[in-house]
C-alpha cells in the first residue's frame, strides 16, 4: 500500500513538472512569434516607404509577396500588418504554378533564426524565383533585413538592440 501511495505521488510530481515546463515553452514561443511579427512589420514599414518615395519600381496597389516557407507552423501576420494597406500574398515556393515560375516572382522572406550566446537574430531577404529552359533559379537580392535581440536578466525578455532603419 505504501508503494502505491509513493507511485502516485511520483506520478503526480512528474505531471506537474512536465505541465511547468510546456507552459514556459508555449510562452517562449509566443516571445518569439511576436518577436518575429514585430521585425516584419518594420521591414514592410520599410518596403513601403521605397514605394511610395519611388525607390523601387513597385508600384502601392501592386501584389507585394511574402515566402511563407520558413516562419514558424501556424504563423498568422498580425492585424497591424495586414492594415498596412499593402497588397499581401502569402505564397510557398512549394505552391507556385508553371505560370508564376515563368513569370519570376519576387517576394520578402523571413530567412531564420540564430542563437549566438545570449543574442538572438532574426533575418529577412528578397527571395527571386523563376523557371528558365526549365531549370528553376532561386535568388537573394541584396543583405536583407537583420535584428539582434539581447537577453536582458534584469527584465528577464528579449531586447532590441539593433534594427534596420
Amino acid at each position: 500500500m505504501r508503494n502505491v501511495i509513493i507511485f502516485f505521488v511520483v506520478l503526480f510530481l512528474i505531471n506537474a513538472i512536465g505541465q511547468a515546463q510546456t507552459q514556459d515553452t508555449i510562452i517562449e514561443d509566443d516571445r518569439i512569434e511576436k518577436m518575429i511579427q514585430d521585425a516584419l512589420l518594420t521591414v514592410l514599414k520599410i518596403e513601403k516607404g521605397y514605394i511610395v518615395n519611388g525607390v523601387t519600381t513597385k508600384k502601392i496597389n501592386d501584389d507585394f509577396y511574402i515566402w511563407i516557407d520558413h516562419y514558424p507552423a501556424g504563423f498568422e501576420p498580425s492585424q497591424e500588418i495586414l492594415n498596412l494597406n499593402l497588397r499581401l500574398k502569402f505564397i510557398s515556393k512549394y505552391s507556385l504554378t508553371k505560370k508564376q515560375k515563368k513569370k519570376g516572382i519576387s517576394g520578402l522572406g523571413f530567412t531564420g533564426v540564430r542563437i549566438d550566446g545570449n543574442k538572438l537574430k532574426l533575418y529577412f531577404t528578397s527571395w527571386n524565383i523563376f523557371l528558365k529552359k526549365n531549370k528553376l533559379y532561386m535568388g537573394i537580392d541584396g543583405e536583407g533585413y537583420n535584428f539582434e535581440y539581447e537577453y536582458s536578466c534584469e527584465k528577464q525578455e528579449w531586447v532590441l538592440i539593433k534594427s534596420p532603419k
